[in-house]
C-alpha cells in the first residue's frame, strides 16, 4: 500500500510528534516548580520558624515581660542602697573651740571661747557633689555670755562607700555676728573645712557626724571704753577654730 518512503517519512513525522508532546509536558512541569519556589512564604509560618525551637510567640512575650521586671527591681535596689535624697535637712548639737585671736586689742589676745553649737544643715546634691547652706547659733556662759548668729557656706562630696554609709569632705566658710552685753558690735569670719558621715539606719532617716576645722578673724567693738577690752573701734584678730556637731538627717 505505502512504498518505503512514505513509510520512512510517517516515521520520522511520529516521532517529531512524540518528541513535542513531551517538551510540552517538561515545560508545564517545569514551570510549575518555579512558581512553587517563588510563592511568598507566609508570614506567620516564617515568625514561628524563626522562632528558637520549643519558643511560642506566648512564650516570647512572657519572657520580655520577666525582663522588665527584673530591670524595675534593679532599679528599686538601687534606689534602697542609695536612700540619700538630693536635699536633706540635718539639725545637729554640738561643741565649738575659737582659739585666741591674736590682734592689736591692747590687752593681748582675745582669749579662747568654748561654745555650745546649734546647726540646721541644708543638704544640697544627695550622694556626690553637693552644697550645703548651714544656719547656726553658738552660745559662750561667762560674765559677759557671748551669741553668735550666723551661717556656712560648703562645697561637699559624699561617697558612697558601703550601703548607707556616706563619708564627706568638702571646704566653705562660715560668717556670724557677735552680740553681748559689753560689745557693741562684733563678727566672726572663718574658711571652714568639714570632715565627716552619714548613716541612714531607717529608709528616709539618718544620722550625720559633722568636724569642722578652719582659720579666720574675730572682730570687736566694745559699747564703751571702760570695759575690759580698753578700745572703742573696731579691732580683729585671727585664730584657728575647731566644731564638732551631731545630729539627724531626713530624708
Amino acid at each position: 500500500m505505502f512504498d518505503s518512503g512514505e513509510i520512512k517519512m510517517r516515521k520520522t513525522f511520529l516521532i517529531f510528534f512524540v518528541l513535542l508532546q513531551l517538551a510540552a509536558v517538561n515545560s508545564a512541569f517545569s514551570a510549575e516548580a518555579e512558581e512553587s519556589i517563588n510563592k511568598p512564604v507566609d508570614s506567620a509560618g516564617t515568625d514561628e520558624a524563626a522562632q528558637p525551637k520549643g519558643e511560642t510567640s506566648e512564650e516570647k512575650a512572657g519572657t520580655e515581660e520577666e525582663k522588665k521586671q527584673d530591670e524595675n527591681s534593679l532599679v528599686e535596689h538601687k534606689g534602697d542602697s542609695d536612700p540619700m535624697a538630693p536635699f536633706a535637712i540635718s539639725p545637729r548639737l554640738g561643741y565649738a573651740w575659737f582659739g585666741p585671736a591674736q590682734g592689736d586689742f591692747k590687752i593681748g589676745d582675745l582669749s579662747a571661747r568654748n561654745a555650745f553649737l546649734l546647726t540646721l544643715g541644708l543638704n544640697m546634691g544627695g550622694s556626690g557633689a553637693g552644697f550645703n547652706l548651714v544656719p547656726y547659733y553658738s552660745y559662750e556662759d561667762g560674765d559677759s555670755a557671748f551669741h553668735s548668729l550666723g551661717f556656712g557656706m560648703e562645697f561637699v562630696y559624699r561617697w558612697l562607700l558601703a550601703e548607707k554609709w556616706y563619708p564627706h569632705f568638702g571646704f566653705g566658710s562660715k560668717i556670724g555676728v557677735l552680740f553681748a552685753s559689753d560689745v557693741d558690735f562684733g563678727l566672726e569670719a572663718y574658711l571652714r573645712i568639714p570632715v565627716g558621715f552619714s548613716y541612714y539606719f531607717m529608709e528616709d532617716l539618718g544620722m550625720i557626724f559633722d568636724f569642722g576645722f578652719g582659720y579666720g578673724m574675730t572682730g570687736i567693738m566694745p559699747n564703751s571704753v571702760d570695759t575690759i577690752y580698753e578700745f572703742s573701734d573696731l579691732r580683729f584678730g585671727h585664730g584657728f577654730m575647731v566644731d564638732l556637731s551631731l545630729g539627724l538627717t531626713f530624708p
